[in-house]
């Protein structure tokens, strides 16, 4: 099963993401990129990176991808190989749960939807030192299809982070019961999506 964490930017998708990961013991799922390796990067950590003929060849020229966006000419990829017999938490994009529940219909997908109002997270990005104008192109960019998908409530589980870190955790546990309640049943019968973490 792949856990979709989805959200705008800087909206607290990685935090919810290192919870997960850190303290219920989800793997995240790792992409490939073909973009250079930073000096902080490790191999097969942040992400596989390769070579744009090595993308090629593991994905018969992008026709064999689960997900598949291009980032300033570079491209970011995982296969249908890397999801087996666990569960793995997925940052993407709607268009990439669109594609995964077109292409890839057996693949339970459950998707979290991380809410955060767009002067907040400007102020927090100011408060940490981001660049802004950056992530106010961002937020320009990926509006139409955030607020979309959140409106349409085409998620399973939506988080909110408007307030604290500990309002923000305190939702986290009615989301584990709900991934729960959603592994358990068939994709056929998947639970409708619901309200607030609370």
């Amino acid at each position: 099963m792949i856990i979709a964490v989805i959200g705008k930017t800087s909206s607290g998708k990685d935090t919810l993401a290192k919870i997960l990961h850190e303290k219920y013991e989800y793997p995240f799922m790792v992409s490939y990129t073909t973009r250079p390796k930073r000096d902080y990067e490790t191999n097969g950590k942040e992400h596989y990176f390769v070579t744009e003929d090595e993308a090629k060849e593991l994905t018969c020229g992008y026709t064999n991808c689960l997900a598949l966006t291009e980032i300033d000419n570079n491209h970011y990829f995982t296969l249908p190989s890397q999801v087996m017999d666990n569960d793995y938490i997925y940052i993407i994009d709607p268009s990439g749960v669109d594609y995964i529940n077109k292409y890839y219909p057996d693949i339970q997908l459950f998707s979290v939807y991380v809410d955060c109002p767009e002067m907040i997270i400007k102020n927090r990005a100011i408060l940490r030192g981001d660049d802004t104008e950056k992530v106010i192109s961002r937020l320009n960019d990926e509006r139409q299809q955030m607020d979309n998908f959140r409106d349409g409530k085409l998620w399973n589980y939506i988080i909110d982070n408007s307030k604290s870190k500990t309002d923000f955790e305190a939702q986290i546990p009615g989301l584990i019961d709900m991934l729960e309640k959603f592994k358990s049943q068939t994709k056929e019968n998947s639970i409708e999506g619901v309200s607030y973490g609370r």
